[in-house]
């Protein structure tokens, strides 16, 4: 069966991986964790539970740290003084699981914890502490939540219709009114400093006078005649949804009506491409930041995972060719002319970044400087092995 997979190891430190096409971004999967080194005979050994025996008895990788102990209280890691690469700078790193996010904002505050990754309820306490302020480090996370259309049906079946909208909202106001702080704002799908981040693919800001003549030139002037729309959505997404009700209303004399329906029911109608919501809130996150996760997986045909019903000939080639590029400049630009594509015909309307913000004691070196989306449980984790605790 192994022979089947197209893996084979050619000795104890070479493994060659046989692809079914040339695929750029393979690396970017194998530093997943589904990249990362187990032993078999201890994964047989542990059965069902070897990857979360609480001692670590069945886990071994080749990182800078060894797993000591996981439990339900948290995490210890010792140093591996094997590590290839040399030394930990750190002997050990706990992380510890404190569930009431007030009480561990408290343990950072008394020098219990150096290092917090701030959840989004506290963001607005941190912003009002000066000495918190200080000691505060922020990245874009790996999310970008945007608006989507069911382009299959009309109204938004017409792209004049879909840009009369994508123009029409202000992202300004979505700043102050929805996002307060919590995350960046944006027109475009990719992050700034990722991988294919372009700032001039950015062609759709709020633009009422464009968007009233757009919406005019597909027969509805001043919202006339436009046909009655009804959106369901989540309980937890209202806020949004008014805002968008509000904004078509004041800026394109659109009314639209609103249904909250229960999580469970919305689910299911975004589970039938028959019933999907004719306009409604998503998020796109990726595990790893190559173009491919976000435009490929994200929204080419062949894929399957955008509920939209969009489909464009020039995008899928564009994507299905930059995955397979090996020069890395012209994968770029492929992918560019791709995201470029895909906002211009504006089946979706990017609205904003995630963003990951952490507080850091001023005698932790090597987490600020090594920002990262990973970062789920310890700031820096990719400079794990560097991290170190000053006087």
């Amino acid at each position: 069966m192994m022979d089947k997979l197209g893996v084979k190891a050619l000795d104890d430190k070479t493994i060659v991986f046989t692809l079914h096409a040339p695929a750029a971004y393979f690396p970017y999967v194998l530093s997943l964790w589904i990249g990362y080194p187990v032993r078999q005979d201890l994964v047989e050994k542990g059965g069902t539970g070897w990857d979360n025996n609480a001692d670590g008895l069945y886990y071994v990788g080749n990182g800078p740290f060894i797993l000591k102990q996981f439990n339900d209280q948290g995490i210890s890691l010792g140093a591996n003084y094997n590590y290839r690469s040399g030394n930990p700078k750190t002997n050990e790193i706990k992380v510890s699981y404190i569930y009431d996010s007030s009480t561990a904002l408290q343990a950072y505050r008394v020098g219990d914890l150096d290092a917090f990754i701030v959840p989004p309820e506290l963001y607005d306490t941190v912003a009002k502490d000066t000495q918190l302020t200080s000691e505060v480090a922020g990245n874009i996370g790996n999310c970008t939540s945007y608006f989507a259309f069911k382009t299959t049906q009309a109204p938004f079946n017409d792209l004049r219709v879909r840009l009369a909208v994508a123009q029409a909202l202000d992202r300004d106001n979505w700043d102050k009114t929805i996002l307060i702080g919590q995350n960046q704002q944006t027109s475009s799908l990719i992050p700034p400093e990722e991988p294919g981040y372009a700032s001039d693919v950015n062609k759709l800001s709020f633009d009422p006078a464009a968007a009233r003549k757009q919406l005019e030139s597909a027969g509805y002037a001043n919202g006339q005649a436009f046909p009655t729309v009804t959106i369901p959505y989540p309980p937890d997404l209202a806020p949004r949804m008014e805002w968008l009700q509000l904004q078509l209303k004041n800026n394109l004399g659109i009314n639209v009506n609103l249904k909250a329906v229960d999580a469970s029911a919305y689910d299911t109608l975004l589970s039938d491409p028959s019933t999907v919501p004719p306009i409604y809130m998503s998020e796109l996150c990726v595990a790893y930041t190559d173009p491919h996760a976000w435009l490929t997986v994200g929204f080419n045909s062949a894929y399957g995972t955008q509920k939209t019903g969009w489909k464009d000939d020039d995008f899928d080639r564009l994507t299905t060719a930059a995955d397979e590029e090996q020069d890395n400049s012209k994968r770029m630009d492929l992918y560019l002319q791709a995201h470029d594509i895909l906002l211009k015909q504006a089946s979706i309307i990017p609205m904003d970044f995630s963003v990951t913000i952490s507080l850091i004691k001023p005698n932790v070196t090597g987490m600020r400087d090594y920002p990262s989306f990973q970062e789920l449980i310890i700031p820096g984790s990719l400079n794990i092995a560097n991290i170190e605790v000053g006087p």
